[in-house]
């Protein structure tokens, strides 16, 4: 094998002094690439191009959000990053009565939303896949759902913009239902 220039060769695991040690061994702050966690964006568009790599994540813990580096050439602003939407999720019991929340998000610069489901009553049940277009506050949307398994008929679903969040809401007008949801927004 041959030997690295510029670098100081590590034989064993880094590791803190014993076991008790609280000290940490590494800060991300002074490494490249990875996963990076910053105050906000001015604190990420400020990471040097030298500590930057193609892929890596940062995290602004003002918005709770995480980004994705695009490549290079890089401008030192929020156009070099790309948010990494991971998805979200949602259950409860949707009681008889009006529309309730079932998941809430922020649509931000997202455009569209995938969400599946399954909803659930005593022997009753369904699952399906609601995908939404997102164009300012408007927003267009279509169920494709399994056949029943007995009847639910009783449970609707829809979905609307409010604040600046996509809301999907669920509403039942006889049964409690158990409702759980994975979505993911592009």
């Amino acid at each position: 094998m041959s030997e690295i220039p510029g670098s100081i060769p590590v034989t064993g695991i880094l590791a803190p002094t014993d076991s008790t040690d609280t000290y940490p061994i590494y800060d991300p702050i002074y490494g490249i690439d990875g996963l990076r966690s910053v105050a906000n964006s001015a604190a990420r568009n400020a990471i040097p191009d030298q500590r930057r790599r193609h892929g890596m994540v940062a995290y602004t813990q003002n918005d709770n959000k995480y980004w994705v580096l695009n490549p290079s050439p890089w401008a030192g602003t929020n156009a070099d990053w790309t948010e990494l939407i991971m998805g979200t999720s949602g259950s409860g019991d949707i009681t008889p009565g009006s529309p309730q929340s079932v998941i809430t998000k922020a649509i931000g610069t997202n455009t569209a939303a995938v969400i599946e489901y399954v909803a659930a009553y005593s022997t009753n049940a369904r699952a399906g896949v609601i995908v939404a277009v997102i164009n300012g506050s408007t927003t267009k949307y279509n169920e494709v759902c399994t056949t029943d398994i007995g009847s639910t008929n009783d449970i609707q679903f829809t979905i609307g913009i409010s604040g600046g969040d996509l809301i999907l809401y669920a509403q039942s007008t006889s049964y409690t239902w158990s409702v759980k949801t994975i979505a993911r927004f592009i």
